[in-house]
């Protein structure tokens, strides 16, 4: 018998095959074949790599194709593929590329083999986190600019990342900043490029960036963000040091001087202070300093300059005789005195703070010796300019003028004895010797003067003045060199709170210090937050009067840092009355800040408010009345300003002064509360009104005068009081005009204040009188007698406002 066999067929194409894609891989999910033609045993699966649906960087080569065929059997459950059709299989295909057109076909087998593939259908797989940053740099550095605000750019670039992974949207940048020498003020700034969807997308990209501070260490990272996807690409990083600026002295601000005197030798060094500097802008960190000198009055003297010194990526110092050249020509052209890439700003130590010292001329200078600190020329005038550096460039101070001591020959000395020998023994010996040794300079002698001079009787003034006057004032001159020998070598003082870092800046000169035995003491807070409220620093000292221990503060001109210590201090003692004797700009210099409101205004110093409710101009000098708040309490303050006192000078009349003085004290209600005076440094000026002030107690009291002893206790409670030979000799002749019944009369008891307006854009007006009642709180004003309207004081304000009396200058006479 025989038995028929039948040809196995290959079954058809499976059914329904769907695709799902993922960022790297695809989920395939198909039916069995409705011919299967027997059993199907397996299923065979192609994938294949169209192309990336983002553009790759023309450099980069292509991505590798993806040509994969995946075999099923075990998968294949030999159940279902007998119970027919509508049984769904699945797959996923992973380790693919993300954001790429793929290309799926299945095929089924039974015994016989495969069948047919399907169609292929195509999918795209999700978008991912791109790549990094391919080629991130920087193309450039520029700036900063010469005479021009602080300004530089830096240009980046970069390249398309290799595997983009998705739509381009944008990149963006960070940049991080940190200053060595100022790690607490780091500086951020974030930045973007953004790509729009039917944009281009180009192989490099950039972006350029002119926020930058000077001497920065910016840390700068850039990531690549694609659509649909939260995470952006890791960062690509770099690093760089932003340009420092050019530095830009504040010439208003007195940050440096030259002594002579002060120096070892002053015939042929000098002494240089260097204080704090005020830039008017940031410019990073002063590198280096030079000193500058230049011979006077044989040439033009050289202008102050600023330039570049990092041209071409190194530092190029700039070209500068030094000393063996400039010392042998006949007119000493400008030359540097110190090393070169000097710094005086690097400490050998933490502890080591304060003023920066440096003697010029003190060594001794061979052929071939860099900037060689050579001596200066005997009775030479000399300009001195301080070039100052940053990384970038430098900039020149204003000329500072100075002049060594003339070299004393010892023939001249020789000559001298003899002379005063032969004087001595024509003359008595004893009345010549005792005169020599007053004219024999205290620096010349090496020690203070044995007999100081005693008090001089009233009646006796007037013969004793002339004696002191003669030969050109010299007398009074070798006594005011007496009161500086004490001050500067006899005087055992410290000074050390004003060294503390954090009140460096609440000096206005690095010389003028308070000592720490008077120092005025500032309350401070626990509560307060640390500046200038947190602690108890002012510079400022207690002065003791004629007769109350401190009868006086004497203080510098306030500065814009320091205005509410200033206020904090009247509060704190109490103060009635301040004296000012200096005006805020002098010489287009800044002497003090404008710490006090005008006219019917008011001023905001943390948590103090100054308003200023009265401002009479009475010809020699303005008051003002200022009420001070804190909270509940309000104190009425009385501001004194005399109007024409320059610097370092003298007012134009002993007559004005003396009666400014008298008016001054006579309207004070109580001698026991501190008269607050201050000039610029408050020490010139300052001393100066203090000591007439004394001196007029003690001629009224005792019928006495002694203004060496006077000006002498002064220096024992703060340095340079009466700090000029001028000033010291103006004191005896404001002793002369008081002694000479010129101004002995006391104030007149009549409640009167003359107002001069000032304002021309305004129509003229009589003079104005404001009589204070004795008996009321309110003010009248008149013209001619004849009241035009009442001013009243609030109650508030000063329960004993009523009785204070005013005093114009022409109601303070002298005896007829």
């Amino acid at each position: 018998m025989c038995r028929r066999v039948y040809s196995a067929r290959v079954p058809e194409s499976p059914g329904g095959v769907e695709l799902v894609g993922q960022n790297r891989s695809i989920n395939i999910t198909w039916k069995a074949p409705s011919v299967k033609n027997g059993v199907v045993v397996r299923y065979r699966i192609h994938v294949r790599m169209i192309a990336p649906e983002y553009p790759l960087p023309r450099l980069f080569a292509p991505l590798e194709e993806f040509n994969e065929t995946v075999v099923l059997r075990d998968e294949v459950n030999l159940d279902d593929s007998r119970s027919g059709d509508g049984v769904e299989f699945q797959h996923s295909v992973g380790n693919l590329n993300p954001f790429t057109l793929y290309t799926v076909q299945v095929a089924a087998a039974t015994g016989a083999g495969f069948g047919a593939y399907t169609e292929p259908e195509e999918v795209v797989t999700l978008p991912d986190v791109s790549n990094v940053t391919a080629s991130f740099r920087i193309d450039s550095i520029v700036g900063p600019e010469l005479n021009k605000e602080y300004e530089s750019v830096v240009s980046f670039s970069w390249e398309l990342p290799c595997g983009l992974h998705g739509r381009l949207t944008r990149f963006v940048g960070t940049m991080h900043g940190i200053r060595d020498q100022d790690p607490l003020s780091p500086h951020a700034l974030v930045w973007e490029v953004s790509v729009g969807e039917n944009e281009e997308i180009q192989d490099t990209y950039g972006y350029v960036d002119n926020r930058l501070k000077p001497e920065y260490n910016y840390t700068v990272s850039i990531s690549v963000e694609v659509g649909n996807v939260t995470e952006r690409s890791p960062e690509a990083m770099l690093q760089f040091e932003s340009p420092a600026g050019i530095p830009s002295i504040n010439h208003t601000e007195e940050w440096f001087n030259v002594n002579v005197l002060d120096a070892p030798n002053p015939t042929n060094t000098a002494r240089i202070v260097l204080g704090n500097i005020t830039l008017t802008a940031d410019i990073g960190s002063i590198r280096y300093m030079a000193l500058l000198i230049s011979e006077r009055q044989c040439q033009l003297d050289p202008e102050p300059r600023t330039d570049f010194i990092n041209t071409s990526g190194a530092t190029q110092w700039p070209n500068v005789s030094d000393w063996y050249r400039a010392n042998n020509m006949r007119c000493v052209e400008q030359y540097q005195t110190t090393p070169k890439f000097w710094n005086p700003m690097q400490r050998t130590t933490r502890a080591v703070v304060g003023p920066i010292e440096y003697v010029v001329g003190k060594e001794s200078c061979d052929k071939g010796q860099e900037y060689c600190n050579g001596p200066l020329k005997p009775g030479t005038e000399y300009a001195l300019i301080v070039r100052i550096f940053s990384r970038s460039g430098y900039t020149d101070s204003e000329l500072q003028m100075f002049r060594t001591d003339s070299l004393i020959k010892v023939g001249l000395i020789v000559s001298a004895v003899i002379a005063c020998l032969l004087l001595a023994f024509i003359g008595g010996l004893v009345v010549v010797w005792r005169k020599q040794r007053l004219l024999l300079p205290a620096q010349q002698a090496g020690r203070a003067p044995t007999e100081e001079p005693a008090d001089i009787p009233l009646k006796s003034f007037p013969n004793q003045y002339d004696e002191l006057f003669q030969s050109n004032r010299e007398k009074v001159s070798k006594e005011f060199q007496a009161i500086n020998y004490f001050s500067d070598f006899a005087l055992q003082e410290t000074v050390s709170f004003q060294s503390a870092r954090e009140n460096d800046r609440k000096n206005r000169y690095v010389n003028i210090l308070p000592y720490d035995s008077n120092r005025v003491l500032l309350d401070s807070y626990e509560d307060e937050e640390d500046g200038d409220g947190a602690n108890d620093y002012i510079n400022a000292s207690f002065i003791e009067g004629y007769k109350y221990q401190r009868e006086y503060i004497a203080t510098q001109g306030p500065k814009q840092e320091t205005c509410y210590d200033f206020w904090r201090m009247v509060l704190q003692y109490e103060i009635e009355s301040i004296v000012m004797l200096t005006q805020p700009i002098d010489h287009d210099k800044n002497k003090c800040c404008q710490y006090y409101p005008r006219f019917n205004q008011y001023n905001d110093f943390g948590d103090l408010r100054v308003k200023c409710t009265q401002e009479l101009n009475l010809s020699l000098y303005y008051k003002r009345l200022f009420l001070v708040s804190k909270g509940n309490l309000t104190k009425a303050v009385f501001h004194y300003h005399f109007l024409d006192w320059p610097d370092h000078s003298c007012p134009a009349s002993t007559t004005d002064l003396i009666k400014f003085s008298k008016i001054v004290r006579a309207e004070r209600k109580s001698y026991a509360i501190p008269l607050v005076v201050h000039c610029s440094a408050g020490v010139g000026r300052t001393g100066t009104f203090i000591a007439l002030d004394i001196i007029l107690q003690r001629m009224q009291q005792e019928k006495k005068i002694n203004v060496y002893d006077t000006v002498k206790r002064l220096r024992r409670q703060r340095v340079k009081m009466v700090q000029t030979l001028d000033q010291y000799t103006f004191l005896y002749q404001c002793c002369l005009e008081y002694v000479s019944k010129s101004n002995r009369k006391k104030p007149k008891t009549s409640s009167i204040e003359v107002i001069r307006r000032d304002d021309k854009s305004k129509p003229p007006y009589p003079d104005v009188i404001l009589e204070v009642g004795e008996q009321q709180q309110q003010v009248v004003v008149g013209n001619g007698g004849k009241p035009l309207f009442n001013i009243k004081f609030p109650k508030s304000v000063n329960s004993g406002l009523g009785t204070v009396t005013s005093f114009a200058p022409s109601d303070i006479e002298g005896d007829k």
